[in-house]
Parts: structure tokens; C-alpha cells; sequence
């Protein structure tokens, strides 16, 4: 579970909407495949470390928003696709969720890519896209 602090290389802070000042995320990944390297047709374990946002856009009536992450592993031919959700933190613009997932990757690790979005929960209507 220390391999995230001790690895920095990779842990970043994201731009949400890049020149659109929708906030920042900061994750980390971490691959560790079976043939100790990242060659063609490597598989192995994709751990992804969910930590906070900060300057995210407030969406409800009261200038918050009750975000939550949606991490998409790509291509969408990954069989079967894969989603992860953390929880959805309430009334906040600064929220922390500090969650891992670890997944056993069959396929090939060189071609996939993680799609990181967060979003607004809405109890009625569809969620609102924050970056």
C-alpha cells in the first residue's frame, strides 16, 4: 500500500478541462506487469489511486457539488468494459476520496489507456459532467 507515496513517477495532478479552469485531480497508477516490463502483449495489475480534487465548479442550487470520479479503462474492446466509481462525496468543491482499485489486466496493458471524469450526482435527471 506504500508503493504510491514511494513511486512518484506515478502519481499527478490533472487539469480538469485543461485551459477551462474546471479544477484539478490528482491520482496515481501503477502497472506491474508479468514480463517485468511493458513490452507488446504484456498483462499484469493495474492499481489506480483515487486521492482529491480541488477547484471544482459548484453545479447545485448552493455553489457546491456532490462529485464523484468515473475511471474508464480504454480501449473500449477491453472485454468486458470496464468502469470504476468512487463514492460521491456531498456539498463539497474540494473533495477527497483517497480510494484504490486494483484489477488483473488479461489483455494487452501497451494499449490501454484510463479515461479519468468527475462528475455531479444528481438524485433526478442525469449526473452533470465537471471535467
Amino acid at each position: 500500500k506504500q508503493y504510491f507515496e514511494e513511486e512518484a513517477r506515478y502519481h499527478a495532478r490533472v487539469s480538469l478541462g485543461g485551459d477551462q479552469g474546471l479544477g484539478t485531480l490528482t491520482v496515481a497508477v501503477r502497472i506491474e506487469t508479468d514480463l517485468g516490463g511493458l513490452e507488446p502483449g504484456a498483462s499484469g495489475r493495474l492499481s489506480l489511486w483515487v486521492q482529491s480534487a480541488q477547484g471544482l465548479h459548484g453545479v447545485n442550487f448552493d455553489g457546491t457539488s456532490d462529485p464523484y470520479v468515473a475511471a474508464s479503462l480504454r480501449p473500449r474492446t477491453l472485454h468486458p468494459p470496464v468502469t470504476l466509481l468512487t463514492k460521491k462525496k456531498k456539498n463539497t468543491l474540494a473533495p477527497t476520496w483517497n480510494e484504490r482499485f486494483h484489477l488483473d489486466i488479461k489483455q494487452n496493458l501497451t494499449a490501454l489507456h484510463v479515461l479519468f471524469q468527475v462528475w455531479d450526482f444528481k438524485l433526478l435527471g442525469s449526473d452533470a459532467f465537471l471535467g
